[in-house]
């Protein structure tokens, strides 16, 4: 029961990632900054509502906590892969977080709606340590995958053992080059950078 309440705790903490404010356009093609990251998010049920990426720093203290994300992208989901492109704003340590919005009401739906990190540490019914989704961005891109995991009769479904490190034959890699290219359109994503104090 502690376990359930934390997790829920932290996922009542996401409710920062689903703030609106001011957005800006864009694709990777488009990106103006120096390092950028493509998320291969894997796992999609449906095509309804949209797909949320935020990026956190490498603090700890500023993980899923409400107004500490650094960028927020969305754009509309597609069942089985939607791809997303997420400016960073130098090269550094990161850690993503992605939400399937999937009736794009704004909120964390945590029984219909999915969620994955960077580096796809196992899902459980708490919030995945910080230092097991952090990542390294150097300059140019870099490509993630990220495997969505959707809550089913009150418990996590599976993740996909091809995307889960070390339980599966296919690396995540080759699984994004093998996945048909879903690319969202300059007007399909939505960017907004959070400014920090």
């Amino acid at each position: 029961m502690r376990t359930l309440i934390s997790y829920m705790s932290a996922l009542c903490a996401l409710l920062g990632f689903w703030t609106q404010g001011a957005s800006a356009r864009g694709t990777c093609s488009e990106t103006p900054t120096e390092s950028w990251v493509e998320v291969v998010v894997h796992g999609v049920r449906s095509n309804e509502g949209n797909m949320r990426a935020q990026i956190y720093s490498d603090d700890p203290a500023d993980f899923l906590r409400k107004g500490k994300q650094i960028i927020r992208v969305e754009a509309p989901s597609h069942e089985g892969i939607t791809r997303l492109c997420v400016p960073l704003p130098h090269e550094g340590k990161y850690a993503l977080v992605v939400m399937h919005d999937r009736n794009a009401n704004g909120r964390a739906d945590f029984y219909t709606e999915g969620f994955g990190f960077s580096n796809n540490p196992r899902l459980s019914v708490s919030a995945p340590d910080h230092a097991d989704t952090v990542f390294n961005a150097l300059a140019g891109g870099k490509t993630l995958d990220v495997f969505l995991g959707y809550m089913l009769f009150g418990r996590l479904s599976p993740q996909d053992p091809q995307m889960n490190p070390g339980s599966g034959s296919q690396s995540a890699h080759e699984s994004a080059t093998s996945a048909p290219s879903i690319q969202p359109t300059s007007t399909d994503i939505n960017i907004k950078e959070v400014k920090k104090n």
